[in-house]
């Protein structure tokens, strides 16, 4: 039962400005927020794997969090965030269809991405999946980086994705457009029904 679950999670998000980390626990009463700090990026450089290990590993050391759970939540901008539509007939097989159907509805082989997939509207006919895939060999430099500072991640989200659960615990009605501002890159979304149907990414031009 969640109600009387315990739980100590280090979230790790990369954005455009930024490493954003949160540290967070939860007892059977109550869920806190225990930490959350910003790193920055180094200087005109793109963000390296041992660069966010070093930096995570800091922060958990320093909140003497080693035993807790790390969940990655990457920049929409690494992932392929895309609706799709399939026969009703292959609801039953749609693991495998996805898999097998992955290379023609991205740039990217199942051997190379991490993807999962969500059913977000069907009739008697045909379904609507929203599919979300990301470059395997990308993440993975990272993955194995955080596990050379003894981090190992349990999820890895994409960070539009990961907006509505926020937003479901502040905001109660299930439909919403959201935009979120940095300094650099912005990201947004569309929810129905609870459901985040649509994603967007991209920078601002600089003047």
């Amino acid at each position: 039962d969640n109600f009387f679950s315990f739980a100590k999670v280090i979230c790790i998000s990369i954005e455009g400005d930024g490493i954003f980390l949160a540290y967070g626990t939860k007892v059977p009463w109550k869920t806190r927020i225990e930490s959350f700090k910003r790193f920055s990026l180094e200087k005109d450089k793109p963000l390296s794997p041992d660069y966010l290990a070093a930096v995570v590993a800091k922060y958990i050391d320093a909140m003497k969090a080693a035993k807790a759970k790390a969940v990655l939540c990457i920049p929409k901008s690494w992932a392929i965030v895309q609706a799709v539509e399939f026969p009703i007939a292959v609801k039953e097989n749609l693991t495998d269809v996805i898999s097998y159907e992955l290379d023609r509805l991205t740039p990217l082989t199942p051997d190379n991405a991490y993807y999962d997939f969500k059913v977000i509207a069907e009739d008697q006919e045909k379904m609507s999946v929203l599919l979300a895939v990301a470059r395997k060999d990308e993440i993975d430099s990272y993955l194995e980086a955080l596990r050379g500072k003894n981090v190992k991640i349990g999820k890895v989200g994409v960070s539009t994705l990961a907006m509505r659960i926020l937003l479901k615990s502040t905001y109660k009605d299930t439909d919403a457009v959201f935009l979120s501002l940095g300094e650099r890159a912005y990201e947004g979304g569309v929810i129905v029904n609870d459901l985040t149907v649509r994603s967007i990414s991209g920078e601002f031009k600089q003047t």
